[in-house]
């Protein structure tokens, strides 16, 4: 809790696992921050997966790059596998991510007033399945995701933005 990562470089890069896998963490949780970190490289992972976090749990990612590809089942993202409670602002990603369901390009499930804001997914975005988004996969319970762009091709049963539950997109686009 409460943990800062910033100013990080991981290059090339190889992280596997089986759920809540991420190229920096796993996990982090209320009040910790992640800031200005790039991470190059392969995640890949069961369920919540990230190419930085697995699960954003009231945190808040910022100003961060990631390249490379990221892969798993079940709520996969770009730059994390679950946003819940937590921020994902002013990040970049050139990813390809590919899974079942529930897979975005920066993020593959935005959750419980979770925000994604002034982000751009610029990477190929696959789902096998349902749920998938050039930004995010699922949008669930009064999510907000403004300013946001993909510019990257979507394949699956999917839709720029799933949502339900009174979610808010605002001035974001797939140009995919």
């Amino acid at each position: 809790w409460g943990v800062v990562l910033r100013n990080i470089i991981l290059l090339d890069c190889s992280i596997s696992g089986n759920d809540y896998v991420g190229g920096l963490a796993g996990q982090i949780w209320w009040n910790s921050h992640v800031h200005n970190t790039q991470f190059n490289g392969e995640v890949s992972g069961n369920d919540y997966v990230g190419a930085l976090v697995g699960e954003n749990d009231q945190g808040d990612i910022t100003g961060s790059y990631v390249l490379g590809s990221v892969s798993g089942r079940y709520y996969i993202g770009g730059v994390v596998g679950e946003n819940y409670y937590g921020i994902v602002s002013d990040c970049y990603s050139t990813c390809t991510v590919s899974g079942t369901g529930s897979v975005g390009g920066l993020v593959g499930l935005n959750s419980n007033y979770g925000e994604i804001l002034r982000s751009h997914s610029q990477g190929d975005t696959v789902a096998t399945s349902y749920r998938v988004g050039g930004i995010v996969g699922l949008n669930w319970n009064e999510c907000v995701v403004a300013y946001s762009i993909s510019s990257g091709s979507v394949v699956g049963n999917s839709c720029l933005l799933y949502t339900s539950d009174a979610a808010d997109e605002e001035d974001s686009v797939d140009l995919g």
